[in-house]
């Protein structure tokens, strides 16, 4: 409709054929633009091509960055806006997509009694199908989060959704569900049985451990140590927690089948939590990770193999000194050892130098090293005293290393 455009210059084509098409769509999905001729400039066009490039680079942050967010209705009155960040910063920020029922279970009464399918609903240009309540939801495009997220794109305070603080937000939401859900035994089986030996236990795990609670429990900590702006709140939470549910939560971590990753969770949170400012409770909350460390690696394969079995089976044998000690009184039926405990955990350390498992150690006859050898066929030398690496994977053996002595 503008043929003069081919000859009034590269501005005006621009405007033309790029910058006006643009501003008249009304599609709310991304665009992409192909400039065909650009990569067939002769070097004779060099001052064109650059002119062109200019352009673009001057022009190009002036265009529409996300047509979606205009698409939904009532966006810019303060109260949808409100529970506009709620939801979709709930969707942004979880660690895998949820549904609408486990969405509503997390964040409780935050949207005021508003149903959250009704807000759902109004945002249908920027979400995919929205199904039943049990089909997880998800955004429509990764870069409409990546827009909504960075404060150099979206400028407007009411769409804005800040990362850190909606991490904070979930990590209590998860917190105030566990502290309210979990209990003892959780699923009601047989106190003599292991998991192996229990029939249909994935239909008892699914009837009393909802996709909420797994979410919480496998998440939490990694929505803590994403979050920033209320870490004192978090430390806290997370101290208060684990002194009153930190074996209910394991039981539930063996349920779903995650015990696997417990280790790395609990030395993620204590990582996090020494980064803390250092109040006592902070302070409480490191030596309370610390014996929960010492718990899981000594009782592991209980917890894995029977976590319901962690009250009977683990704690009773708890060294007398331990900050786990007033478990005890909090159940009450569990036996007690009156002799025949320790008072200290024994040394724990993870040492990693190896991909397989480390089948004998060795110590040098003036005690200042230690070799390791494994069935990655490989061998480590390391300080005795700060137990750092000397030499990692040396090789040499064609298969894997069984035994190993000092001359």
């Amino acid at each position: 409709s503008q043929p003069d455009s081919l000859i009034s210059g590269l501005d005006r084509q621009f405007e033309a054929y790029i910058a006006g098409p643009i501003q008249r769509s009304h599609t709310i999905t991304p665009l992409v633009i192909i400039i065909d001729a650009l990569d067939e400039c002769s070097h004779d066009d060099d001052d064109h091509r650059a002119q062109l490039l200019e352009i673009i680079a001057r022009e190009g942050p002036k265009l529409p960055s996300n047509r979606a967010l205009d698409s939904i209705e009532y966006i810019d009155q303060p109260t949808f806006a409100h529970e506009f960040r709620i939801v979709v910063g709930t969707l942004i920020v979880s660690r895998n997509p949820l549904s609408i029922t486990t969405i509503s279970q997390l964040i409780g009464d935050e949207l005021g009694g508003r149903d959250i399918r009704g807000v759902l609903e109004t945002m249908q240009s920027v979400l995919r199908e929205i199904g039943s309540d049990s089909v997880p939801i998800r955004l429509l495009h990764s870069s409409f989060s990546d827009y909504l997220t960075d404060r150099t794109l979206c400028t407007d305070e009411l769409r804005l959704i800040d990362r850190p603080t909606h991490h904070a937000l979930m990590a209590q939401r998860c917190l105030r569900l566990m502290n309210s859900t979990l209990k003892r035994n959780i699923c009601n089986l047989p106190d003599n049985l292991l998991f192996d030996e229990i029939d249909d236990l994935s239909s008892s795990v699914t009837t009393n451990i909802p996709p909420e609670l797994r979410y919480a429990c496998r998440y939490w900590v990694d929505h803590v140590t994403r979050s920033e702006g209320q870490e004192n709140l978090l430390v806290d939470l997370s101290s208060k927690f684990l002194h009153a549910h930190s074996l209910e939560w394991l039981e539930v971590m063996s349920l779903i089948q995650e015990t696997d990753d417990v280790a790395d969770i609990l030395q993620g949170l204590l990582r996090w939590a020494r980064l803390q400012d250092k109040a006592d409770v902070e302070r409480t909350l490191v030596k309370y990770l610390a014996e929960l460390r010492h718990l899981f690696h000594e009782f592991g394969s209980i917890i894995s193999s029977a976590g319901h079995h962690i009250y009977t089976s683990a704690l009773p044998f708890i060294p007398s000194g331990s900050l786990l000690q007033p478990l005890l009184t909090t159940y009450h039926d569990i036996p007690k050892l009156s002799i025949g405990r320790d008072k200290t955990w024994p040394p724990l350390e993870i040492l990693r130098g190896h991909t397989k498992v480390v089948n004998a150690i060795a110590f040098s006859p003036d005690g200042t090293r230690f070799t390791s050898a494994s069935s990655d066929k490989t061998l480590c030398i390391w300080d005795a005293r700060t137990h750092e690496p000397i030499r990692r994977g040396i090789k040499g053996h064609e298969d894997e290393v069984s035994c190993l002595a000092y001359s």
